[in-house]
């Protein structure tokens, strides 16, 4: 429900386009919202985050550093999004600051 708000408001922001001129122009509007073309905080923050079952047992480290970009980016979009805020992939405080968080965090794994 929550992305779906911000999806909605993101909508006032739009300045290239008149999203409200129409329906269609809203979805379209919506839809390159979705797809990264006004930003990719929106594509990540609002993708579906998938948490991974591993009932069956740990993770292949190469799983795990998949799982671990995953979550970094959406985390990255969905804190931007909510924050009201914007940024560009590498050159952001925010991504370092997640890294570096994340980093420390699970640094008795290491990538092949």
């Amino acid at each position: 429900m929550r992305g779906v708000h911000l999806l909605y408001c993101l909508l006032y922001k739009i300045k290239d386009v008149n999203p409200f001129s129409s329906w269609f122009a809203r979805c379209q509007t919506m839809q390159a919202l979705l797809n990264g073309k006004k930003g990719l905080d929106v594509q990540f923050g609002l993708q579906i985050l998938l948490l991974p079952d591993w009932r069956d047992g740990p993770p292949t480290r190469k799983q795990w550093w998949l799982w671990r970009d995953r979550y970094l980016y959406w985390l990255w979009g969905w804190t931007h999004l909510n924050r009201g805020t914007a940024g560009r992939i590498p050159n952001d405080t925010l991504w370092h600051e997640l890294q570096a968080k994340f980093d420390t965090s699970d640094s008795a794994v290491t990538p092949v």
